[in-house]
């Protein structure tokens, strides 16, 4: 009589699992000093601490970004300490022609990022579900009330831009000038980059036209360098992996219009990441190597972290990333009810990151306007 082999499932090497890893520290925190008046008043300066999404610090100034409204927040350096204030508040509706009236007006901020004297914004490009007051009505609380919005209606969450920080406002209340901006094109299925996925990636497709909170295709990372955009999934996972795509762009000024180009001969790379289950918060250049911010991908509480991807090793067509080119480095405090980490900045004279956190725990909110940022040391780097 024939055997059947039995195959054990073999526990998984926890050496460098973040599970284990101690959690991090801070050695150094900011102050975050936002003017109620600047916000837009008590409520809107409650909603931006409390909905923070990204950070890029760059020497004295601090761009922060918010996944409600459609602006964009700068600080200062005030010279006492490690605090920045002089609260700026920029709207980007004029500078990238985002819809300014009606419903599901927010551009849903989930990455920045400074590439030389262009700051990149990214919008979570994610479709929602949300109960429909009519249907509400008459059936409850029923899931049959929900529906899932359009990308059309929910146009501004489609936004791939930079601003030219070499051409400012003159007024924060203005804006932008409308030349010193430019953006990916908006189209009726969201926008160029959401058409290209949805022809040229099977894998992707189904994903698109699912809501973020349901395994959906939703974007939170983002890094620059010259021609090359990589945006990373909170979600899908897929196989266990998160994604990065690599994006090719060529910017026309004078058009105000970023097209998407070939990488490496194909329409995008797409990098999968071991990232051990978890989705992509956000994403941060270290030399020439990749921080990866991630969390889970579901609304949860749950273990935080930050990887180091060797991106200078990458296929530059994507493919598999070895778990080798892509250790986890810090296992980050938060997400057990307060304090989901999500956007990071590096800080390269000391070697550290600044984590900005949503649903901030009181402790941090020292005063009615300001908020604390930790800042943890990286470990050194391998060769």
């Amino acid at each position: 009589m024939a055997t059947t082999r039995i195959r054990r499932h073999r526990k998984r090497k926890t050496a460098d699992a973040i599970g284990r890893l101690p959690v991090a520290k801070p050695v150094d925190r900011l102050r975050l000093a936002f003017g109620r008046s600047a916000a837009g008043g008590a409520k809107a300066l409650r909603e931006l601490r409390a909905n923070l999404s990204g950070i890029e610090i760059a020497g004295d100034t601090v761009f922060v970004a918010s996944d409600e409204g459609t602006s964009l927040d700068v600080l200062t350096r005030t010279g006492r300490g490690q605090v920045y204030a002089q609260h700026r508040r920029f709207p980007l509706a004029r500078s990238f022609a985002l819809k300014q009236t009606g419903k599901n007006t927010e551009a849903d901020l989930e990455g920045i990022s400074r590439d030389g004297a262009r700051l990149w914004l990214l919008g979570s490009h994610c479709r929602i579900r949300k109960p429909d007051p009519d249907k509400a009505a008459k059936k409850g609380e029923d899931l049959d009330a929900c529906e899932i919005l359009s990308r059309r209606k929910t146009r501004n969450r489609h936004l791939l831009g930079c601003l030219d920080l070499d051409d400012p406002p003159d007024d924060p209340q203005a804006g932008f000038r409308p030349r010193a901006s430019a953006r990916l094109p908006f189209t009726d299925d969201g926008n160029t980059l959401i058409e290209l996925l949805a022809a040229a990636d099977p894998q992707l497709a189904p994903f698109l036209d699912l809501p973020a909170k349901e395994n959906g295709f939703d974007l939170e990372g983002l890094a620059v360098r010259g021609d090359r955009v990589f945006v990373g999934l909170r979600g899908p996972v897929i196989a266990g992996r998160s994604l990065v795509l690599e994006l090719g762009v060529a910017i026309h000024r004078t058009a105000r219009r970023i097209d998407l180009v070939p990488v490496a001969g194909v329409p995008f790379a797409k990098h999968a990441l071991p990232l051990q289950g978890l989705g992509i918060r956000d994403l941060a250049f270290r030399g020439d190597r990749l921080l990866v911010l991630a969390a889970p991908t579901m609304p949860l509480d749950g273990v935080a972290a930050v990887f180091e991807w060797d991106a200078h090793r990458r296929d530059p067509r994507g493919g598999i990333v070895a778990e080798t080119r892509c250790r986890p480095l810090l296992r980050l405090p938060g997400g057990d009810g307060h304090g989901y980490p999500e956007g990071i900045s590096y800080l390269p004279d000391a070697d550290t990151i600044a984590v900005v956190v949503d649903n901030p725990e009181p402790a941090r909110l020292r005063d009615r306007s300001g908020i604390m940022v930790d800042v943890f040391a990286l470990p050194s780097r391998r060769r």
